[in-house]
């Protein structure tokens, strides 16, 4: 959850997306002077790792693009999906994502455009993404249905 479980750091998004990796490929540990951590059991078996992104509302100060910074919720699809979204599906998984503050249909459209040229860049089925959406704010009560329609092949 990089949205409200943890503070937007850079450290923090950064090791966020590093624990993703090693995760998913069986390579994840922590060891303190008394104990040892790793995962039980092969990630293909374990419960499915969704991705929560930062809202649209928030950017990303330590990453620029033509001198603007970047979407956080770019910068956090963008590597967590390009990092891992093939050895997730060769693990008969895939990317699946959580949508955070998600308050009109426009946003799921841009979510969904997103997804397909991503899919498209790395060379998957259109359709490997998985999303869901909090419905959390009173504009998007009133557009649920238009929410599920935009991000309607994820």
């Amino acid at each position: 959850d990089f949205e409200d479980s943890a503070s937007p750091t850079w450290c923090n998004m950064v090791y966020g997306q590093v624990n993703l990796y090693d995760a998913i490929r069986n390579q994840i540990d922590f060891d303190t002077p008394r104990k040892s951590y790793k995962l039980n059991g092969n990630v293909a078996n374990l419960p499915t790792i969704i991705v929560r992104p930062r809202g649209w509302h928030m950017v990303e100060k330590h990453l620029y693009v033509d001198d603007e910074p970047i979407s956080a919720s770019i910068f956090d699809f963008g590597l967590y999906f390009y990092h891992n979204a093939k050895e997730l599906i060769k693990l008969g998984k895939g990317p699946y994502f959580y949508l955070p503050k998600m308050e009109h249909h426009l946003e799921a459209k841009l979510w969904n455009d997103v997804f397909c040229v991503a899919q498209d860049y790395i060379g998957i089925p259109r359709g490997s993404i998985r999303a869901t959406v909090l419905i959390e704010t009173l504009p998007a009560a009133f557009q649920m249905e238009e929410i599920i329609y935009q991000l309607r092949q994820h």
